[in-house]
Order: C-alpha cells, then sequence, then structure tokens
C-alpha cells in the first residue's frame, strides 16, 4: 500500500527524482540481510513470532510516514520495507 503512494508524497515534501529512486533502491538492499537472517530467526522464535515482530515494524513505519518532514528520512523506514 505505502508502495502505490510512496512518490506523490514525496513529491508532495520536495523530494527529488534520486531521492525516489534511492528508496527502491534501499528498500530492496535492505531485504538481502533479513533474507539470509530469516531461516535461524524462524528456527529460534517461530513463525508467529516473527509476525508480530513484522506488525510492530509495519506500525512504525507507517506513524513515522505519518510524521514525516523532511523526505530523506523516508530512507530509514524504507530499509525497513524488508521486515514488513
Amino acid at each position: 500500500m505505502i508502495t502505490m503512494y510512496i512518490f506523490w508524497f514525496l513529491e508532495d515534501l520536495g523530494g527529488s527524482n534520486l531521492l525516489m529512486g534511492l528508496t527502491i533502491t534501499v528498500s530492496g538492499a535492505s531485504g538481502i540481510p533479513f533474507l539470509l537472517l530469516f531461516e535461524p530467526l524462524w528456527k529460534k522464535i517461530g513463525l508467529i513470532n516473527i509476525y508480530v515482530i513484522g506488525f510492530i515494524v509495519y506500525i512504525f513505519r507507517f506513524v513515522g510516514y505519518v510524521y514525516l518532514e523532511n523526505p530523506w528520512v523516508c530512507l530509514v523506514y524504507e530499509a525497513m520495507e524488508a521486515v514488513t
């Protein structure tokens, strides 16, 4: 859902095309370490707990976007996309 409107939102905040491209790069690159760590994490804490962690991170990400004033800070929230 966020990916459908993130570019409009960043444009309204004054974000550049470079920033919009970096959001895709950061969200994709942040997924690599998470994918490597998923199986050991899954075996250690269980699938339900991973769902709960993902849901909590999703809430933090949505709240972060609500209060976002500097468009460059969105890169922090985009790095959380792999967990959600």
